[in-house]
């Protein structure tokens, strides 16, 4: 099922860069502006295909008349009148209410296989030639003081060195992690969760990914990087070895890259990333304002 997944998206990925992948040559804001205005062109256009325009015009002007009639009834405190206009603008509502169920499924599939693509190129920067690389093995607790050591390759310079210690990693507590602490009557604490080694990492860019080996102890991790180019690889690997390790939970390796943002509005990770929370400031309110100024109801 996973390697069914994986082509499909492999897919997806595919037809959308040759689609769209001119888009990651421009500024990521500016990308993710062109995807958000994309995305309410598609969702405007679905609307016009998707649904009987005539009536839901007619249905527009029904509801300014209906609103008109309810004041003049309101103000004549005619009961039975107040009543056969509601049930009648009732009716009006579920009709516009229907019709937005046709634009909805036409849009849904495009827009899922639009989201899956840009969720995969337009989350970070990609990493360039000139720029120090932090690349991070987070190992199991057990492994703290141990060695650990990056296959050295051409193209690819460690500044700290090769060879690195494991030590623990101790994350620091958020404001979040305070404030839950506070719902919860409990104290926010500084756990160590896992073990981790870090190299900085200077690689020189070419068209090809980077395959970098990390050996620790018996294990081998493999972690695909490529760098100078219009988009990334995903930054986060999870080792195939990890269930030989610790069953049940994943040995990974991470180049830490910058994330995108609009305007330098943040997100909140993982649920809500800044490039998510930029694309959603652009398409939320352009889809009705292209519906005004087209006239699409």
């Amino acid at each position: 099922m996973s390697e069914t997944f994986s082509l499909l998206n492999d897919l997806i990925l595919a037809v959308f860069d040759f689609a769209l992948g001119w888009l990651l040559w421009l500024p990521r804001w500016a990308a993710v502006v062109a995807v958000g205005v994309l995305t309410a062109a598609v969702m405007t256009l679905a609307r016009v295909a998707a649904t009987n325009q005539d009536r839901l015009r007619r249905a527009a002007a029904d509801q300014r008349r209906l609103k008109l009639l309810l004041r003049q009834a309101r103000a004549a405190k005619d009961v039975d009148w107040l009543g056969r206009l509601k049930t009648t603008q009732s009716q009006v509502q579920w009709l516009k209410l229907k019709a937005e169920l046709g634009p909805l499924l036409v849009v849904l599939v495009p827009i899922a296989l639009l989201a899956t693509w840009a969720y995969q190129r337009l989350g970070y920067y990609p990493p360039r030639g000139d720029e120090v690389l932090q690349f991070k093995a987070y190992l199991p607790l057990s492994a703290d003081e141990d060695v650990i050591h990056l296959v050295p390759q051409p193209g690819v310079h460690a500044v700290n060195g090769w060879v690195q210690s494991v030590r623990r990693q101790t994350p620091e507590v958020t404001r979040w992690d305070r404030f839950w602490a506070t719902v919860t009557f409990r104290t926010a604490e500084e756990t160590p969760t896992d073990a981790e080694a870090i190299w900085h990492l200077q690689v020189a860019p070419r068209p090809e990914p980077y395959r970098l080996c990390v050996r620790w102890r018996e294990y081998t991790f493999v972690h695909e990087l490529l760098v100078g180019q219009s988009r990334y690889l995903p930054p986060l690997s999870v080792s195939a070895d990890a269930g030989e390790i610790r069953p049940g939970v994943p040995i990974m390796t991470e180049v830490l890259l910058r994330p995108v943002t609009l305007l330098g509005i943040p997100g909140i990770d993982p649920w809500l990333p800044g490039w998510l929370v930029g694309y959603l400031v652009v398409t939320l309110p352009l889809v009705p304002a292209l519906r005004r100024l087209l006239g699409v109801y």
